[in-house]
Formats: C-alpha cells, structure tokens, sequence
C-alpha cells in the first residue's frame, strides 16, 4: 500500500522509505488482526486481492446474490447448509451433479 501523499515526493529517501515501512506493518497487523479475532474457523474467502485466504469468523453465513435469489451457504460439521430465498418467497433449490467432486446449485422459480 503506497501513500499518495501530494508532497512525499519532496521528502528525503529514508523518510520516504520509513513511510513504506510502516504502511506494510500496518497491513500485516492488520491482516494478523483477523486470524487473531477469527481464531479457529471452517471459513475462508478465496479471490483476487485476497491472499492468503481470508479467514472469516467460526460458523459464518456467505451470502451470494444471483439475480432475484438469494442463497445462504453455511457449515455445519461436515455438510454444506444452504438455503434459497427469492424476492417472491421460497425458491426450489435445485442440484445438478457435474463430476464426482463437483456440483452446480441453481433455483427453480415457481410458477404462479
């Protein structure tokens, strides 16, 4: 993380380097700050900018939001919990098999 402070460029090279120092130091305690507060958990977000994982705190709900439907993903134990909810009530989850470790989770609208 690099400040973009209008004058840092008029400082002398150590004040500029110091500066560095102390923004990475910041960044690290802060991502120390997380898996400390989060301790022990079975949940992590995975994606670009996130490195490592970011852990999340023990027994976390992960919300995705797909067009009208909303799913809630959540571990317990052993198993995935998830739940769909659309804008008009309760949606149909449905499970379409894609290899034997891999699965695609959609939701069926009904039909009025």
């Amino acid at each position: 993380m690099t400040t973009t402070m209008p004058r840092r460029d008029r400082l002398p090279k150590w004040a500029r380097d110091h500066i560095d120092r102390l923004e990475r130091d910041l960044d690290r305690y802060k991502a120390e700050r997380v898996r400390i507060d989060t301790g022990d958990t079975e949940v992590f977000v995975q994606g670009p900018g996130v490195e490592p994982d970011l852990p999340l705190p023990p027994h976390s709900t992960v919300r995705f939001v797909l067009g009208e439907t909303r799913f809630d993903v959540s571990a317990e134990g052993a198993t995935l919990q998830v739940y769909a909810v659309g804008q008009s009530g309760v949606d149909t989850i449905a499970v379409f098999p894609r290899a034997a470790n891999s699965i695609a989770i959609g939701a069926l609208r009904r039909m009025s």
